[in-house]
């Protein structure tokens, strides 16, 4: 007998969190602004059409997987500092809060190399990319 089909939610939620991490993936290797939706959907093994049903474009699916990575990363620097003992002196809380930083690159070095790709802000094209009635800097 056949096994049940998954819930279409967690199906989703699987799809999203292939995404999220698919588009760290490609960002590490090759920076953000040659990556394509392309290159997402295939590194993620999801069609084109369940990308769009979570995020408009590379940039949203790009600051979504960031956001989410900003807030793991806080949530360890947070973890390793209250770990001490209550009271503790704040150098300790502070080197104990950038070991549990730098422990969180170390373990995503994905994360951390994305992280530090430069992203357009919101609504901006790329430097040296062409818009109506902008000449490009590309010859």
């Amino acid at each position: 007998m056949a096994g049940a089909a998954c819930p279409r939610k967690d199906v989703r939620a699987s799809q999203r969190q292939r995404l999220l991490r698919s588009v760290i993936a490609v960002v590490s290797e090759s920076g953000y602004h040659p990556i394509t939706v392309a290159d997402i959907v295939r590194r993620a093994r999801v069609s084109r059409g369940a990308f769009y049903e979570h995020f408009a474009n590379k940039e949203e699916c790009f600051l979504a997987a960031t956001g989410e990575g900003f807030e793991l990363m806080l949530a360890r620097a947070t973890s390793a500092a209250q770990a001490l003992p209550a009271g503790a002196a704040v150098e300790d809380l502070l080197r104990a809060a950038i070991r549990g930083y730098l422990t969180f690159l170390a373990d995503e070095p994905a994360f951390a190399r994305s992280s530090t790709s430069t992203c357009p802000p919101p609504g901006r094209p790329p430097p040296g990319s062409s818009t109506p009635g902008r000449a490009s800097s590309r010859a």
